[in-house]
């Protein structure tokens, strides 16, 4: 009996299921007729019965209307087990034009809605009868620009009366960017006599392919309070306000065919340099950095092109990741690219950097134009302890030249009246070869005196081979390895060498090579690009410390040399 029961039930479910999925009506209405052209007509859409939500295609209405977001709806009824199902669709229409514009006909299996024939009335007569409470206008900086080139696209909205809430779409343009420009701006404006409160906001247009469009005007919508005499006012109810600001025709011009450079439509554009130290005088094995930065009004960052700036071949040079930029200012969009290059020169000498020039088109007047960086003649000079030692070695060079022969005259002429060249000429040849013999003597004797070292001096060079201040300094450089900070790493490598050396360091590239460590002088190069490479973690840190680790043992185990040499002296 049981299953008799429940058999019944569901078989009067399914005939009743089956019974509602039959569509029994459909019907169209909208909400108003006539509207003027910058209102929305709300379009809805009814079935009853069994419909499937994309069960109607809304794109015929396109042709004249712009069409929004369609709403769906269901609702279900039992009554004395008829099971009813009801479809609602909602969505707003806004006018692309005035006149009669037909809605048309909807079809859904055998049923089929009405067409509505709707009036579009021009938002003129409506200003003429009386003022309007809310309206919109837009207008734009040229109605024909170049491709790409930057339009500037305004929106006001007039409110005569207070609204709850608001919303303002973008206006819409196929193959465009599109950007707001700043912040709102409000104010207050008298029209024919009426005063209203305006918001101005605008808009960046940039088309990205040429010829005659339309751009959407875009819809303010908005919550409007609905006074009634039989309601108290804390009782009043709001209303949704639409409207739609007007299209404007908008022409995009090609690339000319005469331009032969990368495309780069703007009012101006400027390409300037800065450096960090002297740009004049650079010095051998130091780095420099250079910036360059390029400036272009009415574009987007991802419009500019690469800087390709040319170098000598004895020029390193290690550029960083672009900075790319699009700044909003004064209604206008700037875009900007900043490259900042190290450059370590190699070789001294007067070497020329070539100008850079950017192309580009002035939308003004119709012209190809170049922003330029002008070329540069710098000096590479080498380091200040690089060019003491040239001046030292020429310094012995001429000491230990070859001294000029005396003249016959000159050698039997005595040198002046004193008592003192008097005797010394009076003596023979043999004397004097005796005298000059002992004071050669006596020389070589003050000088082996002042060489030898005492035992108590000796014993402490041994035991000390290098200092305390230099085992510090030491440490500390490799915590600045470990660390990859560079500019701790030059600070406490030259602190190191000069510990090490007991010299003052002036190029710490030139200071390796000095002391035979070119392959450490290599690596901290290597560290030392790693801060203006494009690829992080290219800082070898133990290649570095294996270098610098031989350098610091040969350097220790010459000096124990030293020391040994000094304590047990060749005879």
């Amino acid at each position: 009996m049981k299953s008799l029961y429940w058999s019944f039930w569901f078989l009067l479910a399914l005939v009743s299921h089956y019974a509602s999925a039959e569509l029994t009506s459909l019907t169209a209405t909208i909400d108003k007729n006539p509207i003027l052209l910058d209102e929305s007509v709300t379009l809805q859409i009814t079935a009853v019965g069994g419909a499937e939500s994309d069960a109607i295609d809304f794109s015929v209405l396109t042709r004249s209307f712009r069409v929004g977001q369609p709403s769906v709806s269901q609702s279900t009824q039992i009554i004395n087990f008829d099971r009813t199902t009801t479809t609602t669709w909602t969505l707003q229409l806004f006018p692309r034009g005035t006149g009669k514009l037909t809605i048309p006909a909807f079809r859904i299996d055998q049923q089929v809605t009405d067409p509505i024939i709707l009036n579009v009335l021009p938002v003129t007569e409506a200003n003429l009868a009386q003022p309007r409470d809310f309206y919109v206008t837009t207008q734009v900086s040229s109605a024909q620009v170049y491709l790409q080139q930057q339009v500037q696209y305004q929106v006001k909205i007039y409110l005569a009366v207070d609204i709850q809430r608001g919303s303002l779409t973008e206006p819409v343009l196929d193959n465009a960017v599109i950007e707001q420009l700043g912040d709102d701006k409000e104010y207050q404006e008298l029209v024919n006599g009426v005063r209203y409160r305006v918001i101005e906001r605008n808009f960046a247009v940039l088309p990205q392919a040429s010829g005659n469009y339309i751009i959407d005007g875009p819809v303010f919508q908005a919550e409007v309070l609905a006074g009634s005499r039989q309601n108290f006012a804390f009782f009043n109810r709001s209303k949704t306000i639409n409207r739609v600001a007007p299209s404007i025709e908008l022409t995009v011009l090609p690339i000319p065919e005469s331009y032969p450079f990368l495309w780069l439509p703007s009012e101006q554009v400027q390409v300037s340099e800065q450096w960090q130290g002297n740009d004049n005088e650079f010095v051998q094995g130091e780095p420099i950095t250079r910036t360059i930065t390029i400036n272009a009004l009415g574009l987007i960052d991802e419009q500019l092109p690469a800087i390709e700036a040319q170098y000598h071949p004895s020029f390193k040079t290690y550029p960083e990741q672009p900075e790319r930029a699009t700044i909003k200012q004064d209604s206008r969009l700037i875009a900007q690219l900043v490259q900042s290059t190290a450059i370590i020169p190699s070789q001294t000498g007067t070497f020329v950097l070539p100008e850079i020039s950017i192309p580009w088109f002035d939308v003004n007047s119709g012209e190809t134009k170049f922003a330029v960086v002008p070329a540069k003649t710098v000096n590479v000079i080498a380091p200040v302890n690089q060019a003491s030692d040239a001046s030292q070695l020429s310094g012995a060079a001429i000491s230990e030249a070859t001294p000029v022969d005396l003249l016959p005259e000159q050698a039997e002429k005595p040198a002046s009246d004193g008592l003192f060249p008097v005797l010394i000429y009076g003596l023979d040849a043999l004397h004097i070869s005796l005298i000059a013999a002992l004071v050669v003597l006596i020389i070589m004797m003050l000088l082996l005196y002042r060489k030898t070292p005492t035992v108590a001096a000796v014993k402490e060079t041994a035991q000390i081979p290098i200092s305390d201040s230099e085992a510090t300094a030491w440490q500390q450089l490799n915590q600045a390895i470990d660390s990859k900070n560079t500019k701790a790493l030059q600070a406490c490598l030259r602190a190191w060498l000069q510990s090490l050396t007991r010299q003052h360091i002036q190029s710490l590239n030139n200071t390796l090579i000095h002391l035979d460590a070119s392959d450490a002088a290599e690596a901290f190069n290597g560290a030392l690009a790693s801060q203006y490479s494009e690829t992080t973690g290219s800082f070898d840190v133990e290649a570095l410390k294996q270098t610098l680790t031989r350098l610091r043992e040969r350097e220790q185990h010459r000096r124990d040399s030293q020391s040994r040499t000094n304590m047990y002296p060749i005879t």
